[in-house]
C-alpha cells in the first residue's frame, strides 16, 4: 500500500471472499480485529464462493484513501 500513497490506517473497505466461510470466518475475524485499532476498523462484506482454483481459500479487494502532497 505504500507505493500506493496509503497505509492500512486509510482503509474504507473491504471485499472478502471465502472458500468455507463456516470453517474459516472465525479465525479471519480474529486476524481482521487484531491487524486493526479498535477504532479503525473500516466496513468490510464477505460472502463464500467457489474458486477455480483449489488452493485458493481468499480473496480480497480493498478501497483505501491516498496520501495527497500539496505543493
Amino acid at each position: 500500500m505504500k507505493q500506493a500513497g496509503s497505509n492500512r490506517s486509510r482503509i474504507l473497505s473491504a471485499q472478502v471472499w471465502m472458500k468455507d466461510m463456516a470453517a474459516n470466518f472465525d479465525i479471519m475475524n480474529e486476524a481482521w480485529s487484531q491487524w486493526f485499532s479498535p477504532n479503525e476498523t473500516p466496513a468490510r462484506a464477505a460472502e463464500q464462493i467457489g474458486f477455480d482454483a483449489e488452493q485458493i481459500r481468499l480473496e480480497l479487494i480493498v478501497f483505501a484513501a491516498q496520501s495527497l502532497t500539496v505543493g
